[in-house]
């Protein structure tokens, strides 16, 4: 099965985490199916985010991880108000 889930990335006190697709048997930094995006924690904000691939990997079936769903609804809230005051 496919899981939506971050994977660590970066350096010791500095990292930050890339949202990926992968199969939910490899290991947290493993090879990756497709990466979604990046978040960087040390200053809380997403970097890079690909709604429409979350949503196309969604409706295959794949399913997120509770920090995936997070992060998620956080992008779909800036995108809304982004395109609000556009």
């Amino acid at each position: 099965m496919v899981r939506l889930r971050l994977a660590m990335a970066g350096k010791h006190k500095s990292h930050f985490f890339k949202m990926v697709a992968m199969d939910q048997r490899k290991a947290r930094d493993g090879r990756a199916l497709e990466i979604l995006g990046t978040y960087d924690t040390v200053e809380s904000k997403i970097v890079v985010c690909d709604l429409v691939g979350i949503e196309r990997w969604i409706k295959k079936g794949a399913q997120m991880s509770q920090s995936m769903k997070k992060i998620y609804k956080i992008a779909k809230k800036q995108l809304s108000s982004v395109q609000i005051e556009q």
